[in-house]
This record gives structure tokens, C-alpha cells and sequence, in this order.
């Protein structure tokens, strides 16, 4: 690697390949391992990131730097030479220079970190989902129910293994649930419409006018889902597709209705991503060849990690269960049997200063990428994670709904949570709030397309600019998180708010 900035160095002499004794107290290793001359913190920063699997951030490593170096000072044996580079080093955070090297290798720490991510990242991008559970218990029940409602099947009674694990959009099932899938009746998904400045300063707030004609609508529409279809229909789990493609005949639901409805859910979302920084899209127009950005912006862009501060949001990626979705299969469960385990997802994101767990940002990886970046799993299979996500999303809004029983329908439509679904190299962001009336209105609100080379970096301004409004939203619900706990405490503790519970939709596996 070469050299950041100049920082003081032992020069040519004798000593340049001193080392510091194994037994000597309070010192890191890399004094203990690496010559004299070779002491810096951007060496020593290499050192750390390259020796351990530990999450470190800069301040740990630069105090454990320091400590060493001024435990080096303190002790005789040390050359003279060597001390007096220690002594500059000690000195330096108290100069100009000094401040300046610390604060560039803090940026080269924060990236060195990013860059080691990135192979998780790209795992991630070009591994099918693998998932690990299987039952061939949904199979049976879809063969039987048709004909005979004289047994029905709970696949929540199957127990697959010693942990049981035993999800409805397990692998095996996948078959069988994407053979009920008509490719031909799947439709290009409807962005959310864009509200403009005036549309978005003017809201008006539809809700009252319309939830009684859209309950009426939905449920009709929910009616007449057949029994091999609610699996694989959003509508069955409570959740109206505003994206329209899971709302094959829907004709009891008026596109006016749906329209209007569609403008509400975009005028409070506010989704406007802004343009990216003047430095950075001039690296984009440059099509990334600015050296000094390449190793922050080739690790910036590959995935949402890089982009969403994750002092924000702790994001977690492979194969993870969602706690919100566990909770759910096991909210009725006898506490005397094995807790079920929820859906898995191949990123989940969770608040980390909010007073409660709050997971509020899901992603689907809908197979690999095959030649020329096209995607390795079919329509199908998207379409299917596409329901997967919405369910999962719906259950996170229930459990975070039920810790607030001192509140109005009113504050609890104001929170909202997000997912993505990766498709190639096809990348759709989505949204979803509770409606009322055991309803979720789920809506996309943008697309990206991930770069397959460097010769597409243009895109990355796109993704970067999609990534940084998401960013702006997952900032927005943690504050709506906050106001709605502290809502609800101060209407049960002061006795000025009476104890009520929203309708929520809690359907599980379709059993007619």
C-alpha cells in the first residue's frame, strides 16, 4: 500500500530493525513483529485490519497505538533513535501535521474496513439463496385441499429436525408454490407516483374518505383469492400490492381507488432522493478513475452496508431469521412445545438506538447472477420473494404495533418500514405502512441496477443516490419509533389515553 501522507519515520541507522521484546508488557504486536523503521499508524492500522476477525473502530485502534507508544518511551532498554521517533509520534496529535495524518489515516481505517465487507457483500450478490430448512408438509396440504376439506394440514403442526425449522417459503416448498405461479399474469410493479414540491408541502390526508370503500373492496377482492393462490397473493396476508402485480383480477378494487390510495401512501413517504455531492459525480462522469476515491468508492457501492450508516442500523447478511416473523409463529404457540423459528432473509437491518428491537429494513436475493449479469432465478422465483418480503415486513409492523396499546390509529400510521429485492442485477426498494382495518398499503418507491463492471460506473450514482434517500427514511422511522414509545408511555402512565389495540392481520399458513 502507499503511503497516505508523510509521517515522522526512523531514518537509516543501526537500529532500523529493532523490535520491541516479546515479553515487554502493555505493547501490541506489531511492535513486537515489525522493524522499527516501519512504525507508523498507517502501518500499524494495516496490521490490526490484516491479524484479526475483531470489529474494531478507529478510536480503539488509535488509543491501543498510543498506549503502546508511550509504554515504548517509558522503558530504558529502548535505543535512543527508536525513542525519539516514539516521542514524535506521541506529539504529533498536537500539531498540524499530526492532526492531519490522524485524520487521513482515520478515513483510510474506515474504508480498509469497508473494503473487507465487500467479499461478504458480493457473496451475498452472487450466491443463489440456499436455505437450509426443508418440509414437504405445504406439498401435501396443497394436493389434499382442493378435493377434500375434510383433513386440513397446518404446516405449523410439522416439525422438521431437532430445531424445528419449519417455514411456509421453505426451499422445498418453493416447487411447489412457484408451480402456482401464471408467469403470464405477472405485470411490470408500478412505481409509486412522485409527488412534487406543492403535492408534498399541501398534503391532504385521504385516509377518512376512502378506508371504509377500500376495506369493502379489499375484502371482496380477498374473497374470490382460490385456495391454491393465497400462499403466493399478498392481498391473503393483508397487504394491498400497490405495485399492482399481485393483483391479477382484481377487479373489485377501482383503479381511481387505487390510484388515490397510491398518491396518499407517496405524499407521506416523501421519497425524493437528492443528487449525489459535486465531487462525487465528478468521479462518476470520470467513470471512477479517480485514483483517490477508489478504494472509498469501490467498496462504497456493491451493497447497502457501505452506503447506510451503520451507526444508524445494525445490518445483518446470509441467511437470518427474522425475529419479528419468529415471534408471530409462536405468538399463540403452547410455551410447553419447541418455539418455531421464522422466516429467513438474506439481510436484515435493525435499529440500534431505539428503546425497543426494531427490525425495519429486509432484503431478498432472488438467486445468482448468470452470464452478462442476467439474473439466474426465474420470474417465478422473484415474484415469490416479492411475497415472502411483503409477509415478513407486514409481521415486523404487527410486532412493533403491539408494544404501543396507549396511542391512536393516527400516530401508529406515521411509522414505516422498508425492504429490497435484488433480481440479476436489478435492485427494487419498497415500502410499507399499516393501513387500518387489518391492511398494509406496500408500494415500490424506487429501482437501481447494480453495475456489472466499471465500464457502467454512471449507475453508481444512481444506486448511491437511491441508497442515501433510504438512508434519509430508515433515520426518520428510528425518530418515529422514539415519539410513538414515548407517546404511549405518556398516555398509560398519566392515564390520558384509553388502552386500545389496532386491527392487525395475523393470517399464517392458508388453510381454506
Amino acid at each position: 500500500m502507499s503511503t497516505l501522507i508523510s509521517e515522522p519515520r526512523l531514518t537509516a541507522t543501526k537500529f532500523h530493525n529493532f523490535r520491541c521484546s516479546e515479553n515487554m508488557r502493555a505493547v501490541e504486536t506489531f511492535f513486537k513483529v515489525i522493524p522499527a523503521s516501519n512504525w507508523s499508524l498507517e502501518a500499524y492500522i494495516n496490521y490490526v485490519l490484516e491479524n484479526t476477525d475483531v470489529v474494531l473502530n478507529f478510536e480503539q485502534v488509535f488509543f491501543n497505538f498510543k498506549e503502546s507508544v508511550d509504554q515504548i518511551n517509558q522503558i530504558f532498554t529502548v535505543p535512543v533513535s527508536v525513542s525519539n521517533i516514539v516521542v514524535t509520534n506521541l506529539l504529533s496529535p498536537q500539531t498540524l501535521t499530526g492532526k492531519c495524518v490522524i485524520e487521513t489515516c482515520h478515513k483510510f481505517f474506515d474504508a480498509k474496513i469497508l473494503l473487507k465487507k465487500k467479499i461478504a457483500i458480493k457473496a451475498v450478490i452472487e450466491e443463489t439463496v440456499n436455505v437450509s430448512t426443508h418440509t414437504i408438509a405445504y406439498q401435501t396440504y396443497l394436493q389434499q385441499g382442493e378435493t377434500s376439506n375434510k383433513r386440513k394440514i397446518e404446516i405449523d403442526e410439522y416439525v422438521d429436525d431437532d430445531e424445528g425449522q419449519i417455514t411456509l417459503f421453505d426451499e422445498n416448498n418453493e416447487d411447489v408454490l412457484i408451480g402456482n405461479i401464471n408467469e403470464d399474469e405477472l405485470i411490470n410493479e408500478n412505481v409509486l407516483p412522485l409527488m412534487d414540491s406543492a403535492e408534498v408541502d399541501n398534503e391532504v390526508n385521504i385516509h377518512t374518505d376512502f378506508i371504509e370503500e377500500l376495506t369493502t373492496s379489499f375484502e371482496i377482492y380477498r374473497s374470490k383469492i382460490p385456495i391454491s393462490k393465497k400462499a403466493i397473493t399478498l392481498g391473503y396476508w393483508g397487504v394491498i400490492d400497490l405495485t399492482k402485480e399481485s393483483l391479477y383480477n382484481a377487479k373489485d378494487l377501482d383503479d381511481s381507488l387505487m390510484e388515490n390510495i397510491s398518491k396518499d401512501f407517496s405524499r407521506k413517504l416523501k421519497w425524493n432522493p437528492k443528487p449525489a455531492p459535486k465531487n462525487l459525480q465528478k468521479y462518476f462522469t470520470n467513470n471512477c478513475n479517480d485514483d483517490l476515491e477508489e478504494l472509498k468508492m469501490s467498496t462504497m457501492f456493491p451493497f447497502y452496508r457501505d452506503v447506510i450508516d451503520n451507526n444508524v442500523i445494525k445490518d445483518k447478511w446470509g441467511e437470518n431469521v427474522s425475529h419479528s416473523n419468529t415471534d408471530a409463529r409462536n405468538e399463540n404457540n403452547n410455551p410447553f412445545n419447541k418455539s418455531r423459528i421464522g422466516h429467513k432473509v438474506d439481510m436484515l437491518g435493525t435499529l440500534i438506538r431505539t428503546p425497543i428491537k426494531a427490525e425495519v429494513l429486509f432484503g431478498e436475493v432472488s438467486g445468482g447472477i448468470g452470464p452478462f449479469g442476467f439474473p439466474a432465478a426465474s420470474k417465478k422465483k422473484r415474484f415469490l420473494d416479492k411475497v415472502k418480503l411483503g409477509v415478513i415486513m407486514r409481521d415486523s409492523l404487527n410486532i412493533l404495533l403491539k408494544n404501543w396499546r396507549h396511542i391512536n390509529d393516527n400516530e401508529r400510521r406515521k411509522l414505516t418500514i422498508y425492504g429490497w429485492t435484488q433480481h440479476g442485477l436489478d435492485v427494487n426498494i419498497y415500502a410499507m405502512q399499516w393501513y387500518g382495518n387489518k391492511m398494509y398499503l406496500f408500494g415500490m418507491l424506487d429501482k437501481a441496477v447494480i453495475p456489472s463492471s466499471n465500464d457502467n460506473c454512471l449507475l453508481f450514482e444512481e444506486l448511491y443516490c437511491v441508497l442515501k434517500e433510504l438512508e434519509v427514511k430508515l433515520t426518520k422511522t428510528e425518530e418515529v419509533i422514539k415519539d410513538l414509545n414515548n407517546m404511549n408511555m405518556i398516555g398509560k402512565r398519566r392515564h390520558i389515553a384509553v388502552e386500545n389495540s389496532p386491527m392487525l392481520n395475523i393470517n399464517r399458513t392458508p388453510q381454506s
